[in-house]
């Protein structure tokens, strides 16, 4: 990326910084006074969908990722004094998984599961990434507020008194059990404040000719909405064939993580959200309110140092056992039974197995409500989906709770490990249903369980083809789903059927543009094709996928681009059913 092209937007960052240097010093100075610094509480804040609302200083049991009371004592709450970075980038055609990573400020050790929702970083990541048949560019901007840290006396950190009586004279612990339920076995010592935005111009292309077009004589989205050091359409766009233009999409996607967003989901929430490049006008009003809001709206934003205008980026925990903490004689604090340096290592990895472990949980039941948002799924599947949630919110709690008890017997945990309540306690269940609708669904088709009467293949009316099959789709792959009429699946059906091309829907008078004279074209089989249905996909099964570009090898040699299809020849279905068809990229 050229420095030109984010020195625009540096400036107006720079001089956010600057001015309110002082200001954020006077701010803090006065919030120091008014909190108790022995119990600071983070603002409460909405990340990835959960509550998050840390303390400095409070327990954290890192096994069930939850947090306890407040154990430690004798420190105090240092703040950052002024922004301590900013970081702005223009990233060329990010796929969903780098855009994913770029917005990754899920907390490590601090994900509240008492509620989960659907986010609206799912719903951006889908929006805005890159796919077969779309461009995009995505401006970055990360400013770090800095780090709001515990810093211990003069004297050193310590328990708090009765925390203390869980330890001997010797400072060995006495009852892990309770002190871990009371303490957890680490302590939140900082987070760190920040703010991130995202904006993604998207161009979407109708077709492979408006894709070639662009492609070759543009190359990136860059060089046609970047032009005097900000979002405008560049003159490049001139070398475009107008009805490349025409066939040419520009949307804006976006999402901020710290500041208020209000006037940003204003901007995205336009009736009038994108444009044909042929549209010169509406486009630049589109690029122009985009411009104000990075480099005016939202530096106004997130110049107030109230916390409330950060997101906690990321908490840091540290085990007690890494503090020195002593007791009141000076003797060093030991938090193990047992000082086997394999049995603390066997618990080390028994942590990090049942936190992951809450951690999919967790994701399971956000993916599970995303598809729920979906219309027309089937009954059964809806039912399957709400089965997940409430089995995944079980499960959570039963690896919570087990966390808490691990230490009631460490040895016994240790030896027995997550089998002990796995295979008494933990609710399975399926999880392909979360990987088999994450799409779009294209179209459904009515069809009887056998050929109509007075018919010898067809099974339905005619669709058009071109709802799933065609250049201008952007899907990678398509996919059937069989239901039955009454909007229950068929997931476990053997079934098959089959889908024709229908000789009377497109060119019924012969081919016009054949290069092959009259013998040659009845000799070559080629009229067969446009006098008779033939077979473009054969034996399809509940739950078949196929690429795209396989899928159009077939239909254009096969079918001759005809317009329509129809199901044809059901074998093994006893009751008329449904075929949905679904796009995915």
């Amino acid at each position: 990326m050229s420095t030109y092209t984010i020195y625009f937007y540096l400036i107006f960052i720079s001089i956010f910084t600057y001015s309110c240097k002082k200001q954020k010093n006077e701010k803090l100075v006065e919030n120091d006074k008014k909190l108790n610094l022995t119990k600071f509480y983070s603002v409460d804040t909405k990340l990835d969908g959960e509550d998050s609302y840390q303390n400095i200083g409070n327990g954290y049991n890192k096994m069930g990722k939850f947090y306890t009371q407040e154990c430690i004592e004798n420190y105090k709450v240092e703040y950052p004094k002024n922004t301590q970075e900013t970081v702005i980038n223009l990233m060329d055609n990010l796929s969903k998984e780098q855009l994913t990573s770029n917005l990754n400020l899920k907390l490590s050790s601090s994900i509240s599961t008492k509620e989960v929702t659907i986010t609206p970083e799912l719903q951006y990541i889908q929006e805005a990434s890159s796919s077969r048949l779309s461009k995009t560019m995505t401006y970055y901007s990360y400013t770090k507020l800095g780090e709001i840290r515990l810093k211990e006396n003069e004297n050193g950190l310590t328990f708090k008194k009765d925390i203390l009586e869980f330890f001997d004279s010797n400072g060995k612990i006495k009852n892990h059990y309770d002190f871990n339920r009371l303490c957890g076995d680490e302590v939140a010592l900082s987070q760190i404040y920040a703010s991130k935005i995202m904006i993604t111009v998207k161009i979407k292309f109708k077709n492979k000719f408006a894709h070639s077009e662009f492609d070759g004589k543009i190359g990136v989205v860059q060089n046609a909405v970047i032009a005097d050091n900000k979002f405008k359409l560049n003159a490049n766009i001139n070398k475009i064939d107008n009805q490349a233009l025409q066939n040419s999409i520009l949307s804006i996607h976006g999402i901020q993580m710290g500041g208020e967003s209000i006037q940003l989901n204003k901007i995205l929430g336009l009736q009038k959200s994108s444009c044909t490049l042929d549209q010169f006008a509406e486009c630049e009003i589109l690029l122009d309110k985009i411009n104000k809001y990075i480099s005016e709206d939202y530096v106004k934003e997130i110049q107030n140092v109230e916390l409330s205008r950060w997101i906690i980026e990321r908490v840091n925990t540290v085990q007690y056992e890494n503090l020195n903490l002593k007791n009141l004689n000076g003797s060093e604090l030991n938090f193990y039974n047992n000082d086997s340096s394999d049995d603390k290592y066997k618990l080390s990895q028994l942590k990090l197995q049942i936190e992951n472990l809450v951690t999919k949980e967790t994701k399971n039941i956000s993916i599970a409500k995303m598809l729920l948002s979906n219309k027309g799924i089937a009954f059964d599947v809806v039912d399957s989906l709400n089965e997940i949630i409430d089995s995944a919110y079980k499960n959570i709690n039963i690896y919570q709770n087990f966390a808490k008890e691990c230490y009631y017997n460490i040895q016994k945990c240790i030896e027995k490990g997550i089998l002990s309540i796995e295979e008494k306690y933990i609710t399975k269940y399926d999880e392909t249903v979360l990987k088999q609708y994450m799409g779009k669904k294209i179209i459904e088709i009515n069809s009887n369980s056998k050929p109509n009467h007075g018919q010898k293949n067809r099974s339905s009316i005619n669709f058009p083809v071109s709802n799933f099959i065609s250049d201008g789709l952007d899907f990678t792959n398509i996919y059937f789903k069989v239901k039955n009429s009454d909007n229950t699946s068929l997931n476990k059906h053997n079934g098959t059927f089959n889908l024709m091309c229908d000789k009377y829907s497109d060119k019924i008078n012969g081919p016009t543009n054949t290069n092959l004279g009259t013998s040659e074209f009845w000799l070559s089989g080629f009229a067969y094709q446009y006098w008779h249905d033939l077979v473009f996909l054969n034996k399809i099964k509940n739950n078949y996928i196929i690429n795209l570009e396989v899928l159009l090898i077939n239909y254009k040699e096969i079918c001759l681009e005809r317009q329509s299809a129809y199901i044809a020849s059901p074998e093994g279905f006893s009751n008329d059913f449904i075929l949905e068809i679904w796009g995915d990229n």
